[in-house]
């Protein structure tokens, strides 16, 4: 697990309906303390013929929450991923 903490510089939730398969994903950018180089995050990216449970979906949105909030409110969060290599976000903390 590798985690990173900073301020929240923007977030995207797109469908990329001109992939194949269409899906649908969530790109945050976050600037690390100490930093002047923004990092980009991913909260979930996920082929649309996939179906989701809704538990999933609830976890999604309350982290995109998390999210909104602190962009919002510049806050500082700490994102958790599986490795330091992967940009995969695990967990969020405000």
């Amino acid at each position: 697990m590798a985690t990173v903490t900073g301020t929240v510089a923007s977030i995207n939730v797109l469908p990329n309906s001109g992939g194949t398969p269409a899906s649908t994903w969530a790109k945050v950018n976050l600037l690390p303390q100490g930093s002047t180089t923004q990092e980009t995050f991913v909260l979930w990216s996920e082929s649309v013929a996939v179906f989701t449970p809704p538990a999933q979906w609830i976890a999604r949105t309350s982290a995109l929450s998390l999210l909104r909030d602190a962009l919002l409110n510049k806050l500082t969060v700490t994102v958790t991923t599986p490795t330091a290599t992967s940009a995969l976000i695990e967990q969020v903390a405000v």
